[in-house]
């Protein structure tokens, strides 16, 4: 399924005029990439209803993990990823989880979809996801590792891209990192 014939990109792809766009990056490690089971949300009214209220306001792209892709970048196919703006919801399943799940952001999303004004109809989140990592290595930038921190600024960087390209400017209005067990 090419992500670029689904309506929701087909709507979000116009041009507009040139406006800025909130993004947020969210990263982390397992507790990121979400452990929250689909039937979870039944508990979460708000989030539900948020969701549907949100559907073209938020632009989200993830990339999640739970170790099974061994560190490959998320650009190889190790990774689940959504490879470019899809709309805000549960993460299917991929090799690596039982079943649908989702993390924080689906309720960070609905909640700062709920700031936005008339003059600013978009936000964008930005998820690096992954399971199984360690600060120590995995994501630190000069420790040789599984270079996590530069393939989530290569993620975003890709994003940006694609905003610009939809005529918009965008700009990092916060980071919220979001820890594992495995450094706990």
């Amino acid at each position: 399924n090419n992500i670029h014939n689904n309506a929701f990109y087909q709507r979000n792809t116009a041009r507009p005029m040139t406006r800025q766009i909130p993004i947020y990056l969210l990263a982390g490690q397992s507790n990121m990439a979400g452990r929250g089971e689909l039937a979870d949300l039944d508990q979460f009214p708000a989030i539900q209803m948020g969701l549907n209220d949100a559907h073209d306001s938020i632009l989200y792209d993830f990339v999640c993990s739970f170790g099974a892709d061994r560190g490959e970048p998320f650009s190889s196919g190790g990774a689940f990823a959504s490879c470019g703006f899809t709309q805000l919801a549960p993460c299917q399943k991929h090799p690596s989880t039982p079943g649908p799940h989702f993390g924080p952001e689906l309720s960070f999303g609905v909640r700062m979809g709920e700031q936005i004004d008339g003059a600013q109809m978009h936000i964008a989140l930005v998820k690096h996801g992954r399971g199984g990592t360690n600060l120590t290595t995995d994501w630190n930038p000069t420790a040789g590792g599984r270079g996590l921190f530069m393939q989530m600024l290569e993620q975003y960087r890709h994003r940006s891209d694609d905003l610009v390209a939809r005529g918009f400017q965008p700009r990092i209005a916060g980071f919220g990192w979001f820890q594992g067990e495995g450094d706990s």
